[in-house]
């Protein structure tokens, strides 16, 4: 064999082999993008995998006495993290509501947030686990001084109705919409930030915000598949947590039960 020859055939089985093993990181990430949530355990300093969404029954809803709630008060503040109020001010085009239901043909509506080249991620806490929300893809954040309030015949995910500025917003336990399966759930007087998804009136409750981080598109590890589990568009490599797609949420969740 020629040394051009040679040389071509070295360069060929080192490429063969970087694609091979490229493949075997990608189908691996994906089996923990589609099996699980991750979060960071930071008194181990390792990953805790856990969790999934599957589709859920939504419980029939009943009659009830009509229910008198008064609007809360929303005070807007400077720090986030301080665990005071927070209104956040966002530019963004809201991703739209779709009126499907969870037992029926859905067909997500997703964000854009993977063909951009940065965004700002808002990162949340909710129990022990973290995620990750673009912020053009939330409305208002609240905090829950006010507790929501419970009505008959509610799917479990949802730990109440809460009025703000005229409508009746609901408000979703983050940990028992994403993670039927487990037994971590979160307490409506526990919770500390409702988080509004979009202009919808669905609220996402949380124990904790931090501070956006200004994110790149190659600091995300995106799905590759987004026919299943449609909420979850990838993992930020950095922070460790899965990024919320809050328009594929949206679609799966369809209109409030009160719209």
């Amino acid at each position: 064999m020629s040394e051009p020859t040679k040389r071509r055939a070295e360069s060929k089985q080192r490429a063969d082999f970087a694609d091979a093993a490229d493949d075997i990181l990608t189908d691996y990430m994906d089996q923990l993008l589609l099996r699980t949530l991750v979060t960071d355990d930071v008194s181990e300093g390792t990953l805790v995998v856990d969790g999934e969404i599957q589709g859920w029954e939504p419980e029939a809803a009943e009659e009830s006495e009509t229910v008198t709630e008064t609007e809360p008060e929303t005070v807007v503040v400077e720090d986030i993290t301080a665990g005071e109020a927070a209104t956040v001010d966002t530019t963004a085009e809201p991703a739209i509501t779709s009126g499907i239901q969870p037992d029926g043909d859905i067909s997500p509506v997703f964000d854009d947030i993977q063909s951009e080249a940065q965004f700002d991620c808002l990162i949340i806490r909710a129990g022990e686990y973290r995620l990750g929300i673009p912020m053009k893809s939330l409305g208002t954040i609240h905090t829950s001084d006010k507790k929501p309030t419970p009505l008959p015949g509610q799917a479990s995910w949802i730990l109440g109705s809460w009025p703000f500025e005229g409508r009746t917003m609901q408000v979703m336990d983050c940990l028992k919409l994403l993670m039927p399966e487990r037994e971590h759930a979160m307490s409506a007087n526990e919770a500390s930030f409702f988080l509004q998804l979009t202009d919808s009136p669905w609220l996402l409750a949380c124990d904790e915000v931090f501070e956006p981080v200004t994110t790149q598109h190659s600091d995300v590890r995106w799905r590759a598949n987004r026919s299943d589990r449609p909420w979850m568009a990838g993992i930020h490599k950095s922070e460790m947590c899965v990024v919320l797609d809050v328009g594929g949420l949206l679609s799966l969740l369809g209109p409030a039960p009160t719209e």
